[in-house]
Protein backbone atom coordinates (compact mmCIF):
# COMPACT_ATOMS: atom_id res chain seq x y z
CA UNK A 1 0.00 0.00 0.00
CA UNK A 2 1.33 3.23 -0.94
CA UNK A 3 2.16 6.10 1.73
CA UNK A 4 -0.60 8.64 2.27
CA UNK A 5 -0.32 11.62 1.01
CA UNK A 6 1.03 14.49 4.02
CA UNK A 7 -1.16 17.52 4.63
CA UNK A 8 1.63 20.01 3.65
CA UNK A 9 1.96 18.49 0.39
CA UNK A 10 -1.06 20.92 -1.09
CA UNK A 11 1.64 23.26 -2.84
CA UNK A 12 0.55 22.73 -6.61
CA UNK A 13 -3.26 24.03 -5.81
CA UNK A 14 -1.68 27.51 -4.79
CA UNK A 15 -1.28 30.23 -7.36
CA UNK A 16 1.50 31.84 -5.44
CA UNK A 17 1.96 35.61 -6.17
CA UNK A 18 3.30 38.37 -5.30
CA UNK A 19 4.05 38.71 -1.27
CA UNK A 20 1.17 40.91 -0.76
CA UNK A 21 -1.03 39.62 -3.43
CA UNK A 22 -4.23 36.59 -1.92
CA UNK A 23 -2.62 33.60 -3.03
CA UNK A 24 -5.69 32.00 -4.55
CA UNK A 25 -6.67 27.81 -4.39
CA UNK A 26 -7.03 25.78 -7.34
CA UNK A 27 -9.23 22.97 -5.94
CA UNK A 28 -11.63 21.63 -3.44
CA UNK A 29 -13.49 24.28 -1.36
CA UNK A 30 -15.96 23.92 1.49
CA UNK A 31 -19.29 25.09 0.89
CA UNK A 32 -18.25 28.32 2.27
CA UNK A 33 -15.61 28.95 0.33
CA UNK A 34 -12.57 27.90 2.16
CA UNK A 35 -9.97 25.28 0.42
CA UNK A 36 -10.19 22.04 1.76
CA UNK A 37 -7.57 19.80 1.31
CA UNK A 38 -7.88 15.71 1.76
CA UNK A 39 -4.54 13.90 3.29
CA UNK A 40 -3.84 11.32 5.92
CA UNK A 41 -6.96 10.21 5.93
CA UNK A 42 -8.87 12.88 6.53
CA UNK A 43 -10.29 16.20 4.80
CA UNK A 44 -8.22 20.01 6.15
CA UNK A 45 -8.78 22.95 5.91
CA UNK A 46 -5.83 24.77 3.95
CA UNK A 47 -5.76 28.39 6.05
CA UNK A 48 -5.20 26.55 9.15
CA UNK A 49 -2.54 24.04 7.51
CA UNK A 50 -0.82 27.39 5.94
CA UNK A 51 -1.09 29.24 9.07
CA UNK A 52 0.96 25.71 10.81
CA UNK A 53 3.45 25.72 8.44
CA UNK A 54 4.05 28.90 8.93
CA UNK A 55 4.00 29.42 12.42
CA UNK A 56 4.26 26.40 14.21
CA UNK A 57 1.00 24.12 15.28
CA UNK A 58 -1.34 25.75 16.76
CA UNK A 59 -1.88 24.73 20.18
CA UNK A 60 -5.30 25.86 21.61
CA UNK A 61 -7.79 24.48 19.20
CA UNK A 62 -10.12 26.83 20.33
CA UNK A 63 -8.68 29.87 18.30
CA UNK A 64 -9.18 30.17 14.36
CA UNK A 65 -7.35 30.96 11.62
CA UNK A 66 -8.34 34.84 10.33
CA UNK A 67 -8.45 35.65 6.73
CA UNK A 68 -7.07 39.58 6.74
CA UNK A 69 -8.06 39.74 3.24
CA UNK A 70 -11.52 38.71 3.97
CA UNK A 71 -10.93 36.19 1.21
CA UNK A 72 -11.80 32.87 1.94
CA UNK A 73 -9.99 31.48 -1.10
CA UNK A 74 -7.01 32.87 0.01
CA UNK A 75 -3.40 30.85 1.16
CA UNK A 76 -1.38 33.68 1.63
CA UNK A 77 0.31 33.10 5.05
CA UNK A 78 1.40 36.60 5.52
CA UNK A 79 -2.62 37.07 4.85
CA UNK A 80 -3.42 34.89 7.56
CA UNK A 81 -3.55 35.39 11.38
CA UNK A 82 -4.65 33.70 15.00
CA UNK A 83 -7.92 34.84 16.39
CA UNK A 84 -11.09 33.97 18.43
CA UNK A 85 -13.98 33.27 17.10
CA UNK A 86 -15.39 36.66 18.53
CA UNK A 87 -12.60 38.37 16.48
CA UNK A 88 -13.06 36.79 13.53
CA UNK A 89 -16.53 37.71 13.07
CA UNK A 90 -16.05 41.24 14.30
CA UNK A 91 -13.04 41.80 11.41
CA UNK A 92 -15.97 39.62 9.26
CA UNK A 93 -18.52 42.44 9.91
CA UNK A 94 -16.15 45.09 9.30
CA UNK A 95 -14.91 43.93 6.31
CA UNK A 96 -18.24 43.54 4.82
CA UNK A 97 -17.55 40.14 4.21
CA UNK A 98 -20.54 39.05 6.93
CA UNK A 99 -24.00 37.70 6.04
CA UNK A 100 -24.39 39.65 2.49
CA UNK A 101 -28.08 39.95 1.98
CA UNK A 102 -30.47 39.72 -1.18
CA UNK A 103 -28.75 38.44 -4.83
CA UNK A 104 -25.58 39.44 -3.02
CA UNK A 105 -25.52 36.16 -0.97
CA UNK A 106 -23.95 33.41 -3.41
CA UNK A 107 -26.71 30.76 -1.58
CA UNK A 108 -29.36 32.99 -3.07
CA UNK A 109 -31.75 31.10 -5.17
CA UNK A 110 -34.37 34.21 -6.30
CA UNK A 111 -33.74 37.58 -7.79
CA UNK A 112 -35.48 40.48 -6.75
CA UNK A 113 -37.99 39.76 -9.46
CA UNK A 114 -38.90 36.74 -8.23
CA UNK A 115 -39.31 38.09 -4.59
CA UNK A 116 -41.39 40.97 -5.81
CA UNK A 117 -43.53 38.18 -7.68
CA UNK A 118 -43.53 36.03 -4.33
CA UNK A 119 -44.84 38.96 -2.68
CA UNK A 120 -47.83 39.80 -4.82
CA UNK A 121 -49.12 35.62 -5.86
CA UNK A 122 -52.25 35.17 -3.80
CA UNK A 123 -51.67 31.52 -4.31
CA UNK A 124 -51.14 29.08 -0.92
CA UNK A 125 -47.15 29.61 -0.02
CA UNK A 126 -47.44 25.66 -0.62
CA UNK A 127 -47.74 26.27 -4.28
CA UNK A 128 -45.70 29.12 -4.73
CA UNK A 129 -42.87 27.40 -2.51
CA UNK A 130 -43.08 24.20 -5.30
CA UNK A 131 -43.23 26.89 -8.13
CA UNK A 132 -39.77 28.07 -7.15
CA UNK A 133 -38.03 25.54 -5.52
CA UNK A 134 -38.34 26.80 -1.96
CA UNK A 135 -39.57 25.51 1.54
CA UNK A 136 -43.13 27.19 2.22
CA UNK A 137 -41.81 28.76 5.48
CA UNK A 138 -39.24 30.51 3.43
CA UNK A 139 -41.82 31.97 1.16
CA UNK A 140 -44.22 32.98 3.76
CA UNK A 141 -40.65 34.63 5.56
CA UNK A 142 -40.51 36.89 1.87
CA UNK A 143 -44.14 37.53 2.36
CA UNK A 144 -43.87 38.64 6.03
CA UNK A 145 -40.89 40.99 5.38
CA UNK A 146 -38.46 39.47 7.37
CA UNK A 147 -36.25 37.95 4.63
CA UNK A 148 -35.41 39.94 1.08
CA UNK A 149 -36.01 43.24 3.01
CA UNK A 150 -36.13 45.80 1.08
CA UNK A 151 -37.23 44.33 -2.40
Amino acid sequence: MPPRQSRFNFDKYVEVKGLNDCWPWKSAVSPTGHPRFGAEGKVWYVHRLVYERANGPIEDKEKVVMHLCSHAWCCNPDHLRLGTRAENAEHAGFMGSLSRKGTQNGNSKLTQEQVQAIRTDRRPSRSVAKDYGLEKTQVLRIRRNTHWQGV
